[in-house]
């Protein structure tokens, strides 16, 4: 069985726990390669919602040619129903994506993620992942 690498950009705290608490240089590691992949257009996240298996691994692909970001803090949501995440797991915070950048992150808690692009959140850019509880 092979593995394909790549390196992507992934948030710090998944990192840590992902190396063991290792230390990272500019938020970078050769990690494994995603499970799922979200497509970060000009103005939406493709598909707009995504099912994945617990402990999958998502990547966000920024093919637009601006920077696009997303994450789960309702103090910046649009709407209500702009950012949310289960009882229990860390908040989606990307950081700036710019284009042609994969930020990725396994999925270990089951339940619903709802995520906003800050930059561009009057637009609607709204996506979903659910994770299954298998």
């Amino acid at each position: 069985m092979s593995i394909n690498l790549v390196t992507v950009c992934i948030e710090a705290s998944a990192c840590a726990a992902l190396l063991g608490g290792a230390a990272l240089v500019g938020g970078c590691a050769l990690q494994r390669s995603a499970d799922y992949t979200v497509t970060i257009t000009d103005l939406q996240f493709a598909p707009a919602e995504l099912h994945v298996g617990r402990g999958g691994r998502v990547a966000w692909h920024n093919t637009s040619t601006v920077v696009h970001a997303l994450t789960t803090d309702a103090s910046g949501a649009p709407a209500p129903h702009a950012a949310a995440l289960p009882i229990g797991a860390t908040p989606l915070r990307s950081g700036d994506v710019a284009p042609g950048q994969i930020w990725s992150r396994p999925m270990t808690v089951p339940g619903r993620y709802t995520y906003y692009c800050p930059y561009h959140r009057e637009a609607g850019m709204i996506g979903t992942i659910i994770v299954a509880n298998e």
